[in-house]
C-alpha cells in the first residue's frame, strides 16, 4: 500500500495544477454599424485625415502596427486642435456631436480602415495594443473599488483594463444560481465574496526581444523584456539571436493562432476545504475547483487526475457556466506559465522579483513580509500592500501564487 505522495505530486499541483488556463476560441465578431449615411464624404475625409495626424503625432501611444485597434472619440480630435468645434457638415448643415468615435483597424503600415461610430459601438480599446479580452457568455468582467474594497462589475465601454498601467484585464465565474443575476445587474455593483467560484486573467498575444539567447550570461538575474503586444493575424516573428523578436509561442495552439489567453488568478484550491489536510484530495472530485484568494490549495493529487480536474471546467453541466463550443479548458504548460512571467518582467508587469506564498497553511493569494521570507502562518492576503507584491503587476490585477 502506497503511503502519503511523493514530492513531484505534491509540486505537480501546486504548480502545474496551481493555474488553469482556458484558451479562448475565437468569437463571430459584430459588425459595426455605419452611421454615414447624413455624414457627406468630404466631412468623413476631414475626419479620418484628422485621425491619422492625430495618430501620428502620437505614435508612442498609437503605433501604426498590424492588427492593431483604436477607439479615438471627435472630443480627443477637438482638443488636440486636429478639428474644428464645432464640426459643420456643410450637406445637412449639421453639427456632428464630439461623443461620436472613430473605430480604426491597422490592417497594414499603408493599410488602415476608419469607420465613424456613435457612442459606445466601438468598446473599449486598450491604447497599448494589447488584444481585446475574448469573453465567454459565462464570464463577468470585473474592476476592484479600492473605496468599498471589492469587486465590482465593470462597463466594458470604458477602460476595465488598462495594460499601459499594469492593469490587467479580470473576470469572474460566479455560482449557477446567481449567474442570472450578476449578467443584469449594472456596471459598478458589487459580486459578493461567496457567489464566486473563479477568478480569470487575461495574457494578451505578444512578441519579445530576444536576451541571451545562448544561454551564456546567467550573470544578471533581473532582466526586463522589450515587449509588443501584437493580434493573431500579424506574421510571426521567429528570431533566434539576441535582439530579434520572437513571438511567444504560448499563444500558438495547435495549428491555431491565439489573440491570448485566460489564466487562473491563483492557484487551484479544492471547494469547502477548512484545513490543509482537508486540501489533500488524490482523485478527480467533479466540481471541486476552486480560484480564490484565502482558499486552500488542492495538494495530494496525481498528475493524471489533476488533467481531469482541469478538463471538467468544460465538461457538459459543469458548474462554472462553460460550454466546449466556446472555451478548451485544461492544465497550463510551461510556455503559458513562462508567458506570464516574461509579461510580468516588462513594463506592462511588476518588472520586480515577485514575492512567493510561504503561507504554511497553503492558503491561496498570500504573501510574505519580504521577497525573501521563509515558510511561516503569515499571510498579507492579496489586496494588502505587502500582498500585492505576490502579484505579477505589483498590484491588484496580475497573476498570484507564481
Amino acid at each position: 500500500m502506497k503511503k502519503g505522495f511523493t514530492l513531484v505530486e505534491l509540486l505537480g499541483v501546486i504548480v502545474v495544477l496551481g493555474i488553469i488556463s482556458l484558451i479562448a476560441v475565437p468569437p463571430i465578431i459584430n459588425q459595426i454599424r455605419n452611421v454615414r449615411s447624413n455624414i457627406s464624404d468630404d466631412t468623413l475625409k476631414l475626419i479620418y485625415s484628422s485621425v491619422n495626424k492625430y495618430m501620428e503625432d502620437n505614435r508612442n501611444t498609437y503605433p501604426i502596427i498590424e492588427d492593431r485597434e483604436y477607439c479615438i472619440t471627435l472630443e480627443t480630435l477637438f482638443n488636440s486642435g486636429k478639428l474644428p468645434n464645432p464640426l459643420l457638415d456643410p450637406y445637412t448643415n449639421r453639427e456632428i456631436p464630439e461623443t461620436k468615435e472613430v473605430y480604426v483597424k491597422i490592417l497594414a503600415t499603408n493599410d488602415i480602415e476608419y469607420e465613424l461610430v456613435d457612442q459606445g459601438e466601438c468598446g473599449y480599446i486598450d491604447p497599448s495594443g494589447a488584444s481585446r479580452p475574448i469573453l465567454a457568455s459565462n464570464m463577468l468582467p470585473v474592476i476592484y473599488d479600492e473605496g468599498s474594497s471589492a469587486w465590482v462589475k465593470a462597463n466594458t465601454n470604458s477602460p476595465w483594463y488598462d495594460y499601459n498601467e499594469r492593469e490587467w484585464a479580470n473576470v469572474v465565474l460566479t455560482t449557477p444560481t446567481s449567474r442570472g443575476y450578476y449578467q443584469n445587474i449594472s456596471a459598478g455593483e458589487e459580486v459578493e465574496d461567496e457567489d464566486i467560484l473563479a477568478f480569470l486573467v487575461w495574457v494578451p498575444r505578444y512578441r519579445y526581444r530576444l536576451i541571451n539567447s545562448n544561454y551564456n550570461d546567467l550573470s544578471e538575474q533581473s532582466h526586463s523584456f522589450d515587449i509588443i503586444f501584437e493580434g493573431p493575424s500579424t506574421s510571426k516573428s521567429a528570431g533566434s539571436n539576441n535582439n530579434d523578436w520572437l513571438t511567444h509561442p504560448a499563444f500558438t495552439f495547435g495549428t491555431e493562432e491565439l489573440s491570448g489567453f485566460w489564466i487562473g488568478k491563483y492557484t487551484t484550491g479544492f471547494m469547502d476545504a477548512t484545513s490543509a489536510s482537508e486540501a489533500i484530495a488524490p482523485s478527480p472530485e467533479v466540481n471541486s475547483a476552486i480560484i480564490k484568494p484565502n482558499t486552500h490549495m488542492w495538494r495530494g493529487i496525481q498528475l493524471a487526475n489533476a488533467f481531469v480536474v482541469a478538463r471538467e471546467f468544460t465538461d457538459t453541466g459543469n458548474m462554472y457556466g462553460f460550454s466546449s463550443e466556446e472555451v478548451e479548458s485544461r492544465l497550463i504548460k510551461n510556455t503559458e506559465w513562462g508567458a506570464v512571467a516574461y509579461l510580468s518582467r516588462s513594463r506592462y508587469g511588476t518588472n520586480e522579483k515577485v514575492w512567493p506564498n510561504i503561507n504554511s497553511a497553503f492558503l491561496t493569494g498570500c504573501a510574505g513580509d519580504s521577497g525573501d521570507a521563509s515558510a511561516s502562518t503569515v499571510c498579507n492576503e492579496y489586496h494588502t500592500e505587502n500582498g500585492q507584491n505576490a502579484s505579477t503587476t505589483g498590484n491588484i490585477y496580475g497573476v498570484y501564487d507564481m
